[in-house]
């Protein structure tokens, strides 16, 4: 394997930063359907409400991506992502206190806005960022 690919593409500005950011910011991904399985399962209910609640969780994700994708492309990525952060905190935050409290039939409701947009849009953008300088 050759090595010196590796040093020239993290030699690159802003490159060394932006491979652990997309990293640790991918990490919550693979865990959020485990997690939502663990959650509604501790709260008491069957494991076809913790299908449900992936579900709506996934379909979010893949709905929401493109629309967030296009909103970063027209508006800017600072003031979309600290809405999505904004409303993913909130969303996350029912979804706890749906489960806790036993609120079953909201628990798809509130896990559906957690999926927080599209990761890929917001690396893109860096990326056609530092191509056009």
């Amino acid at each position: 394997m050759r090595f010196g690919v590796y040093r020239t593409l993290f030699g690159t500005p802003q490159v060394s930063r932006l491979v652990p950011a997309a990293m640790i910011g991918r990490a919550p991904v693979g865990m959020m359907g485990l997690a939502l399985v663990l959650l509604v399962r501790q709260a008491g209910e069957s494991y076809a409400t913790a299908g449900l609640v992936v579900a709506a969780y996934a379909v979010s994700a893949g709905v929401t991506a493109p629309l967030v994708g296009r909103l970063i492309d027209r508006v800017g990525q600072t003031r979309v992502l600290l809405a999505c952060a904004v409303g993913c905190l909130g969303a996350f935050v029912a979804l706890a206190g749906a489960a806790e409290f036993g609120w079953r039939a909201l628990l798809p409701l509130f896990a559906a806005p957690c999926s927080g947009g599209a990761r890929r849009c917001r690396r893109r953008s860096r990326w056609r960022r530092r191509r056009r300088r």
